[in-house]
């Protein structure tokens, strides 16, 4: 019965709805049913008023203070067709002409003189009021003259930088550090004893041995290069990871973990585009999660209190070679050098970074037999001299003249590659004589 009942109202609906439209046919329509609810009413948008933010502006009549509320007074829509007009605005108010008053000023045209980079003809001389007064008897001590170093002819030249630079090598400022480079390379030569580790910090370990630790950097030298990092990232990592050995000893499984983590912090500081934290999972064949390089990395920023500005090996040793006009072949062969230093550390523990640098180019000159190992403008800027440096290129040729006999040869290989101009293939002289 009820689905019966709701049948017929149903039907009674459409019904009506089809009695509605045959009204509505025979009726001249109002509305765009393209447009849906636009209608053809014409309305004149009230004059727009400049109002301060505080005041309030009263009601009006016919005016609810919507722009898009049509008002009471508003035309009815027209019965004799469709129209659509666009809306209209009333022309605004004629300005009232602003008076003004003008103020003739009168400028004096003086001859413009550069009195302040004027050069005076005769020296300076301090007058009375300035020539320490004698202030018993007011009477003013003897005028003191000031003597004027001659300027060239130029009132704006300045004390010019030294340059220690051999005139063939000078390469553009790029960042503007010539003025700063003195106090820079001081600084970092007074902070290098902080950033190396005891010579017996290994003595601390355990459960990991020096071999160990050196099958890690080879590991950490095929990283840099397969990912094509920045040479000073693998210094900066190798050096966290020795000043960290030095303070708390690590366990044999997680001894890649701090190489992962260590590589991880210098990339982030070095590179501009770091490897991200999957990548080092990665290189570990999965071996550590990602908590696990992230948790290991926030345990070594804190034992090392977050010191990862650091004076390195590589940092020294590009800027000795900015003074020096090397060719490729001899810069790559010293690069060689200071990376053979990070394998077998213990033997330069007792050196400092900027003498391993200094040490690894006078030996890469001597094999090259490049005239004058240790020039002079170098022997002055860095502190050393050639006599200074002998016990440390000593040290370091040994270490080259076994270098195809070391059980690490990441390095090694790294350049023989062409890039470097295969400078792992050539041979150390037989004996070493630095003139």
């Amino acid at each position: 019965m009820s689905l019966h009942v709701r049948g017929n109202a149903r039907n009674i609906g459409l019904k009506e709805n089809q009695n509605r439209a045959k009204d509505v046919s025979q009726k001249p329509s109002t509305r765009r049913t393209a447009l849906g609810n636009v209608t053809n009413q014409i309305r004149k948008q009230p004059q727009r008023i400049a109002k301060d933010k505080h005041s309030v502006l009263p009601s009006k009549a016919g005016f609810s203070g919507q722009e898009n509320v049509p008002p009471a007074n508003s035309q009815k829509p027209s019965s004799s067709g469709m129209s659509f007009n666009i809306f209209e605005d009333a022309a605004p108010a004629p300005a009232r002409p602003l008076t003004t008053v003008r103020h003739e000023v009168q400028i004096k045209e003086e001859s413009m003189l550069d009195q302040e980079n004027l050069i005076p003809e005769e020296p300076l001389v301090l007058r009375d009021i300035v020539a320490g007064l004698n202030r018993n008897n007011a009477f003013p001590a003897i005028a003191r003259q000031l003597q004027v170093p001659d300027l060239d002819g130029s009132p704006m030249l300045i004390d010019s930088i030294k340059e220690d630079r051999e005139a063939s090598t000078c390469r553009p400022d790029e960042f503007g550090l010539d003025p700063y480079n003195d106090d820079i390379y001081n600084y970092l030569r007074a902070v290098e004893p902080a950033s190396r580790p005891e010579r017996t910090y290994m003595r601390k370990q355990t459960d990991v041995s020096t071999s160990m630790r050196n099958i890690l950097v080879d590991w950490l030298v095929e990283v840099g290069e397969e990912y094509k990092l920045q040479r000073e990232t693998l210094f900066l990592a190798i050096s966290y990871i020795d000043r960290f050995l030095g303070l708390v000893g690590v366990h044999r499984p997680k001894l890649q973990l701090v190489g992962a983590a260590s590589m991880f912090i210098a990339a982030k500081y070095e590179e501009i585009y770091p490897p991200d934290v999957a990548e080092f999972v990665y290189i570990t064949d999965d071996t550590y999660t990602r908590s696990q390089v992230l948790k290991m990395e926030s345990v070594i920023l804190k034992l090392l209190n977050f010191k990862v500005a650091v004076p390195t090996i590589n940092w020294f040793c590009e800027r000795f070679l900015d003074l020096l006009a090397m060719t490729e072949k001899a810069k790559s062969l010293t690069h060689f050098l200071t990376e053979l230093s990070l394998i077998e550390v213990e033997e330069f523990l007792d050196f400092r970074p900027s003498v391993i640098a200094a040490s690894a180019i006078v030996l890469a000159r001597s094999t090259l037999d490049i005239k004058d190992p240790w020039p002079a403008n170098v022997e002055k800027f860095s502190g050393y001299s050639l006599s200074s440096l002998n016990d440390c290129v000593q040290c370091l040729f040994r270490l080259y003249s076994r270098k195809s006999t070391m059980p690490q040869q990441a390095v090694i290989e790294k350049y023989k590659q062409e890039k470097f101009q295969r400078v792992a293939l050539v041979e150390p002289p037989a004996v070493l004589a630095i003139h």
